[in-house]
Order: structure tokens, then C-alpha cells, then sequence
């Protein structure tokens, strides 16, 4: 199929409108047949359980004391999801967005806007328990088992970088028996996408699972810009040799090419809530000769690769259980891409290594106690350079050699308390070390690392802390919960690319009460969570696309407050129903630099509310098979793209509609389904930038309407 552009836009309006009303009417059908089946029992059903692992241990979502969004392997796989970035629409509060090849996390308005060296995001993005840098976050998930998102702070369990929340993704575990999946899915924008998982037969104590990936697109942009020619191959092994022991070890390669994003011109410089774009199409990344003085704006090529190696080797013994969680992580990424008029060349290099030890034990007497040792070391370095002229660029960050290195003890127990509740407490002792030399910005006339010769700079900082945590909890009924937490977090601080310039640590002190009931014979489940978090010295970056400065600097106090509500209704035999609101009022309390006083001014990325609903209806047909159709929508408030408000970087409140109609064969055996996301073809800004020519900002976007259809094939 051809890339939906302009003049091709109504024929795929028609298509999605048709296949929206088809949804619609079938999940209309299914409320009304429910409704009148209500008083019948027989039509009753109920949400079955969840169990999650976001606390590092393994328990229903129903007794987890925060309000973690979980998102399973049929459901990621009904939405089409590739990357972390395409669960964004489905979990309240948040931003998953990109930039070019990275992927910025936030999570409850807090983030990391700098795709740098020395900056790393205060999320945590977990894969089998292993913390994946965030320019690697954009890996490919297409097997993964489920996805947790746990927001707010988690400094005693996860460490440094946990401010915002937690992003913890887990894959299949290797099987004994031969089972496998095939996938192939095609839709516009030459969409092509096919993935194959087997789980091969070995020894009886040994499982072997094998999976391939490929992902190809033509560029979402004009220009042919924002494509994907993605490979990924995917190893597990889980060998269970007794019945205590259990030794799993994975590898997961990827690498992304096709033409990166290029940041597309947006706004107006007399009035900064606009959404003017250069042209009619959002997504027109071309320019007319006058405003591209150094070129004609293409798609520059992109090459992406990285090398997850991680194992998890666990021992029972007697009551204990010792785990054992070892990673290594290596990603070189180079590419091009257009800043509006100016051409960019980045290069980077990652190679992470990471320990985790773990002890745990006690459930058997009441009192559960998880304690640990964890080690990391982070080598990193790279270099932005920006055209600025016909043969001139301005090296904008030039980091030759980067490392952060710590370690922690962690430990935190459960204590029965009077009153049938209970008492969790936790701590976390860490020291980080971070180190760093490179070259100061400048202009250069070559892309040449060895030919720069701007002045140099080096750095040295190290830090300890302590982190804490106190929780009461109590169960209510059989299947509900009641919490209040109080707890901090911690992120060590960075530098800048001049001599002794280091930003301040970032301190969090957060509380947390919440709720979670399951009623009407387990057909309801209802969460509520209300939050206020206070920040000291939080990091907060911006970049300026006229100048290539990186701004990086501390506000001095930031408070973030407010509420999360979850819940999931079986409406009958057939109909599920979902709704998940979230309230943010993030602001900065004391924020006050040189560049100006920004007290009282919202975050960025963090719009005031976000609505997800969505409604399932299942049809029954002769001989077993079913039909499932699915309607989602996404209401999003307004946010500004940078904590400066610059102008062209406010984005409007939206409604992103997506749906789907999936055909499933008697036993779940082979699946087709039709689907179409952003149904509105609405443009949204991911990660932005203040100033561009002609003005006065730039930013990358979401992804346009897509659509297709998706073969599945159980083996």
C-alpha cells in the first residue's frame, strides 16, 4: 500500500470511518444484549486475576499497594503494539514519545527531554528485571508476556532514577512443549510487518525459544522521512534441572534502519497556543528553496543497534529464595536528521553492565523481607553536530569518554500490626560515581571526531544517599486493599559540557493513599490512588534548535499532586468495559535561573487530565468461533513541549480514537484482524525544541492514521 498523504487521506477516512461504525455497532449490539441478559445468571462473568512482579515479587494486582496499569500478551498484541512507545494511549498520566530513534518516558509529568550522554531519565524502563538505558527503550517487544507500568517513586527497590515511575516489561519464558506463534500484518505506508516465536523441544528440564522480528514502513513524512526497516532475533533458555533451581538466561538483537524523523516546523510566534504547521499536512517536512538554505529536506538514513544479554538464576532453599540477576547491555546508534532547516549528525555509544542480588523469604510466617546488593556501571559517549552553514557545524555536545558507576544495598520487609494491618518498610543505601571528559561547543568544519579541536573539559562527582520507605496496608474483603505510603527517591546529578559544571541531585519525598475493591462477584474492579509529590532540585532540560544550547538546570522545588482512577467492568458474558481518568496538576513551586522566574508554571509533557475508555464486545458464531470488536479512545489536556513555554511548543488538547474488529477461529487457533489507530489523523508533538526557522519551534510527531489487518497463527 502507498504512503496516506494528503490527496489519499479521504479514500482512508472512508475505510476507517467504515470499520469504526462496524465497531461501534457491534459493541452497541453487545450493550443492549447484555442488558437485557442482566438478570440472567448464566450471563454472568467476572475479570479473572492478574499477577504482577513491579514489587520485585510475585502477587495479584488486586494486593499490590499502588496503581499499576497491566497490560498482557493477547492485549499487546491486539493493539499493535512494536515498542513502548505504542502503550502510551493506554495508561492515564503518561507520555511515551519519540525522539527520532530514543524514546522519552514520563510518567505523572516527570522525564528527560536531553537525548545526551550525561543525562539519563528519571523513569526506570525494565526488561526481565534488567534497567534498559533510555536509548535503548526502544527495542522491540513482540514477545513480550506483559507490560507494568508502576508511576511515582520507587527509590528503595529500583534506585537511582526512579522519581518518576517504573516501566517493566517481561518476556515469554521459554516452554518444554512445542507451541509457536506467526504473525503477519500489512496496512499503508508500505506497512510490513511479520514475527515468528517457537518454543523448540529439548530436555524435559530445558526449554528453548527462538524469535525473529521484522518491521518495514516508508517514511510517515513527506520527504520519506520517519521510516522503519527493523530486524530483531530474539534467545531464551530456562533450565529447571531440580525442583529448587532455575536458570534462565536471554539475548534479544535489534537493529533499526529506514530514515530517521526529521523535527518539523510548528507554531507562530504571536501566539504561542497555536498549532500552525508550515503546510496543510502536518506530516510535510519539505520546505520551498527560501527557507532551506542548506538543502532540500530528505529522509537521512538511521542505524540503530543494540545487544540485550540478561539471566535470571534462582534457588530455593528451604524457605528462602536466592535470585541472581546479571546484564549486558551494548548500542551504537548513528544517524541523520533535519532540525527544521538545519541537518544534524549524532552518533552514540552505550555499553552497560549490571548485578542484582537478592535474597528473600518469610511468607510462609507472615513476615515477607526482600534484601539485596546491586551494582551498575554505564559507559557512554557521543557527539550532535548541526549544520549552521554550507560547510560549518556546531559541534553541540561532544562527549568522548562518559561513566557512571555505583552500588546500593536495599532491604524491605512486611510486619503484621495490629488491627489485621500491616507495615512495610524499606530502605536503600547508594553511592554513585560519575565521570566525564569531552569537548566544549564550538564550530567545526568537519564531522571528523579528531579534527575538533574546541577546548576540552572534565569532570568528576560522586554521591551517597539513603532512600526510605513506610507503608501501611490492610486487606478489604477477600480481594480488595487499602494503603498510605510515604517514600522517597533519588537521582544522582550530571554535568554540563564546561568545566565544574554540575547540576545538583534530584530529591523526592512522595505519599500516596490509595484503594482497590473487587465487587459484584469479581465482575467490577475499581482502584483509586490519590498522590502529592515534592521534588527538590529536580533536573529539567531544553533545547534549542536556533542556537544547538543544551539548557540543564535544577527547579528548585516542584510539587506534582493528584489522582488516579481505574476501572474494568465485565458488563455480562460478553462486553468488558474499561476507564482510567487521571488528574495532574504538576507545577513548579520555586523555579528561578537566570533565563527567567518560572514559579507556578506547568511542567512539561504533563497535561492536567487524561481519560482512557474503551468497550470489548465479543459475538458468538456456529462451530466456536468468535468475533471480537473493540473501540478505544484517548482524551489528552493541553501540555507545553518544554519547561520555557516557548512559543509553537503548546500542544492542544486531543482525542485519538482507535479500533478494531478481530475474527478468532474455534481453540483460539488463527486469528484476522482489521484495526485503524489515530482514527482522527490528528497531529501530536512528541519531543520538541524552541526556535527553528522561520520560528518558532520544532518538534517531532506522533505517528499519522494508520490501518491494515493482522494474520495470527497459533502453532
Amino acid at each position: 500500500m502507498t504512503p496516506t498523504h494528503p490527496r489519499t487521506r479521504s479514500a482512508a477516512m472512508r475505510r476507517c470511518g467504515a470499520l469504526a461504525a462496524l465497531s461501534l455497532l457491534a459493541t452497541a449490539a453487545g450493550a443492549a444484549t447484555e442488558a437485557g441478559e442482566a438478570a440472567d445468571p448464566a450471563g454472568a462473568s467476572t475479570l479473572g486475576d492478574v499477577v504482577v512482579t513491579a514489587q520485585k515479587e510475585s502477587q495479584s494486582l488486586n494486593k499490590a499497594a499502588a496503581a499499576i496499569t497491566v497490560i498482557g500478551a493477547e492485549e499487546l498484541r491486539g493493539e499493535g503494539v512494536h515498542d513502548v512507545r505504542d502503550v502510551a494511549p493506554l495508561i492515564p498520566s503518561v507520555r511515551f514519545q519519540e525522539e527520532s530513534a530514543s524514546t522519552e518516558i514520563y510518567i505523572r509529568g516527570v522525564g528527560s527531554t536531553l537525548d545526551v550522554p550525561m543525562v539519563e531519565p528519571p523513569t526506570v524502563f525494565n526488561i526481565n528485571g534488567i534497567s534498559v538505558p533510555r536509548e535503548v527503550a526502544a527495542v522491540s517487544l513482540f514477545d513480550a508476556a506483559q507490560l507494568e507500568v508502576l508511576p511515582g517513586p520507587q527509590g528503595t527497590l529500583y534506585g537511582r532514577g526512579s522519581l518518576g515511575g517504573t516501566v517493566n516489561a517481561t518476556l515469554v519464558r521459554p516452554g518444554t512443549d512445542p507451541a509457536g506463534r506467526a504473525t503477519l500484518e500489512a496496512g499503508n505506508y508500505d506497512l510490513l510487518h511479520a514475527s515468528y516465536v517457537q518454543d523448540l523441544p529439548a530436555l524435559d528440564t530445558l526449554g528453548v525459544r527462538l524469535g525473529a522480528n521484522e518491521l518495514h514502513h516508508s517514511g510517515y513524512e513527506r520527504s520519506g522521512a520517519q521510516s522503519a526497516e527493523d530486524r530483531a532475533a530474539q534467545l531464551g533458555l530456562d533450565w529447571r534441572p531440580t525442583d529448587g533451581t532455575d536458570a534462565y538466561l536471554w539475548a534479544l538483537y535489534e537493529h533499526k534502519g529506514g530514515t530517521a524523523a526529521n523535527l518539523v516546523n510548528k507554531g507562530s510566534a504571536t501566539d504561542p497556543y497555536s498549532q500552525a504547521y508550515l503546510h496543510a499536512d502536518p506530516w510535510d517536512d519539505t520546505r520551498p528553496a527560501a527557507l532551506a538554505p542548506l538543502g532540500a529536506i530528505d529522509g537521512l538514513p538511521k542505524s540503530w543497534r543494540a545487544l540485550l544479554v540478561g539471566g535470571e538464576l534462582d534457588w530455593t532453599l528451604g524457605t528462602l529464595r536466592l535470585s541472581y540477576l546479571p546484564s549486558w547491555i551494548d548500542l551504537d546508534w548513528h544517524q541523520g536528521y533535519w532540525i527544521g532547516s538545519k541537518p544534524s549528525d549524532f552518533g552514540e555509544a552505550i555499553r552497560q553492565t549490571t548485578h542484582e542480588l537478592r535474597l528473600s523469604g518469610g511468607a510462609d510466617t507472615g513476615l515477607h523481607w526482600l534484601a539485596g546488593l546491586y551494582y551498575y556501571r554505564l559507559d557512554t559517549s557521543g557527539q550532535l553536530f548541526i549544520g549552521i552553514a554550507p560547510g560549518l557545524w556546531f559541534d553541540a555536545s561532544d562527549v568522548r569518554a562518559h561513566r557512571l558507576e555505583g552500588e546500593s544495598a536495599f532491604a524491605q520487609a512486611t510486619l503484621p500490626v495490629a488491627g489485621g494491618w500491616r507495615l512495610v518498610a524499606g530502605g536503600r543505601a547508594s553511592t554513585d560515581h560519575r565521570t566525564a571528559n569531552g569537548y566544549q561547543p564550538g564550530v567545526t568544519a568537519s564531522l571528523d571526531p579528531a579534527a575538533v579541536a574546541n577546548p576540552a573539559f572534565a569532570n568528576d562527582a560522586r554521591w551517597h544517599h539513603l532512600d526510605w520507605k513506610a507503608s501501611l496496608e490492610r486487606d478489604v474483603g477477600s480481594h480488595g486493599l487499602a494503603y498510605a505510603t510515604l517514600q522517597t527517591a533519588f537521582q544522582p546529578g550530571t554535568f554540563d559540557s564546561f568545566p565544574g559544571a554540575t547540576t545538583r541531585p534530584s530529591n523526592l519525598l512522595a505519599a500516596t493513599v490509595g484503594a482497590k475493591l473487587t465487587l459484584l462477584d469479581g465482575a467490577l474492579r475499581l482502584g483509586n490512588e490519590v498522590f502529592e509529590y515534592h521534588y527538590r532540585d529536580l533536573l529539567v532540560q531544553a533545547f534549542d534548535a536556533g542556537t544547538g544550547a543544551l539548557r540543564l538546570t535544577n527547579a528548585q522545588r516542584v510539587l506534582i499532586r493528584g489522582d488516579q482512577l481505574d476501572l474494568s467492568a465485565a458488563l455480562g458474558a460478553r462486553l468488558d468495559a474499561q476507564l482510567a481518568v487521571g488528574y495532574l496538576h504538576a507545577r513548579n513551586e520555586l523555579f528561578e535561573i537566570p533565563a527567567g522566574n518560572f514559579d507556578g508554571w506547568q511542567l512539561q509533557n504533563a497535561p492536567d487530565w487524561t481519560v482512557n475508555a474503551a468497550l470489548t464486545h465479543r459475538l458468538p458464531l456456529e462451530g466456536g468461533a468468535e468475533i471480537d470488536a473493540q473501540v478505544r479512545a484517548r482524551y489528552e489536556d493541553a501540555f507545553w513541549g518544554d519547561f520555557l513555554h516557548s512559543p509553537g511548543l503548546h500542544q492542544a488538547a486531543t482525542v485519538r480514537t482507535d479500533v478494531s474488529v478481530t475474527w478468532r477461529a474455534a481453540g483460539g487457533r488463527a486469528s484476522v484482524a482489521l484495526w485503524c489507530r489515530n482514527l482522527e489523523n490528528r497531529a501530536v508533538q512528541a519531543a520538541a525544541a524552541t526556535a527553528n526557522d522561520p520560528g518558532p519551534g520544532s518538534t517531532f510527531l506522533e505517528a499519522p492514521r494508520t490501518f491494515g489487518a493482522t494474520l495470527t497463527l497459533r502453532l
